[in-house]
């Protein structure tokens, strides 16, 4: 007779995995650089030595002591800008992000644990549709049509980035339903529902905070995609806006610092959020861990 096995309470999942966490030292150059981006987006307003909009007579000069940066076309403080860019960056990604997550959670969990093939199918059928379309035209399309406004491009890339994570959370809860606290739960009379959120949900978590780690980069590099190509929003400060305007106007003039410090903190922002999702990601799946 088989013996069924409590699943792992939530705090000891979570004193693990910040075990786990501390223990790995890319895992901790990546938390490093998003705090770090995550201070100065909060303190921008405090350490930014100019406003971000400020213009002067020093157009289009170099990095100097003044301007450490160097200064645009109008004469705006490139670091100014860097700064409060990185909050409207962060923003914008982590709220497209979270949104992506939110939407492929339910349609994994839904299509996972769903005993009907019926249910299963047609969530993977929807999820195959956005997944064949390519996600940079439909951004576009959709930004287009929707207008270029901050909340508009966090709606755009939300609604474009959920597939891939709901097929992860899919393929995880496959495995998990199967396990032997899942059917001592269904034995005990607990509804699918519960199980779904209360047992299931639990044991996906990890997982479903690497994916949404990993989304927030992308949906950074597709905000400053979208910006580049015009359809951000124009009257707000972010790193997609300035890498829009110093194409625009910058590159005629050689200005080579207007465009290296967005594109560099993008990358390098990037890079720290791959760094902790692959970390996460390793901790959740003990295959990887192995």
């Amino acid at each position: 007779m088989e013996i069924p096995i409590a699943a792992p309470s939530v705090l000891d999942t979570f004193s693990e995995y910040l075990r786990l966490i501390s223990e790995d030292r890319k895992s901790l150059l990546g938390l490093g650089i998003i705090s770090a981006f995550v201070l100065i987006g909060i303190f921008a307003p405090y350490i930014a030595p100019y406003d971000p909009k400020q213009t002067s007579t020093l157009v289009n000069t170099p990095p100097s002591w003044q301007h450490l940066l160097g200064t645009t076309y109008l004469g705006e403080d490139v670091l100014s800008q860097v700064m409060w860019g990185s909050r409207i960056s962060l923003i914008i990604g982590t709220a497209a992000a979270t949104s992506a997550t939110m939407i492929g959670t339910v349609i994994g969990l839904i299509a996972g644990f769903s005993a009907r093939r019926a249910v299963d199918a047609s969530c993977m059928r929807f999820t195959d549709i956005f997944l064949i379309i390519p996600a940079l035209p439909l951004m576009i399309i959709f930004a287009a049509f929707f207008g270029p406004t901050m909340y508009n491009i966090i709606f755009v890339i939300g609604i474009t980035s959920w597939p891939s994570i709901a097929r992860v959370i899919r393929s995880q809860v496959l495995g998990i339903k199967e396990r032997t606290f899942v059917k001592a739960a269904r034995v005990t009379g607990v509804s699918d529902v519960k199980i779904m959120f209360s047992i299931i949900l639990p044991n996906v978590a990890p997982m479903i905070l690497a994916n949404g780690i990993l989304a927030i980069t992308t949906a950074i590099v597709a905000e400053a995609g979208l910006d580049f190509l015009g359809l951000g929003a124009p009257d707000i400060v972010s790193w997609g806006t300035m890498l829009y305007w110093a194409q625009s106007f910058g590159f005629f003039y050689g200005a080579w610092w207007w465009l290296l410090a967005p594109g560099f903190c993008i990358a390098l922002l990037g890079f720290g959020f791959v760094l902790f999702g692959f970390a996460l990601e390793k901790i959740a799946n003990p295959r990887l861990r192995r």
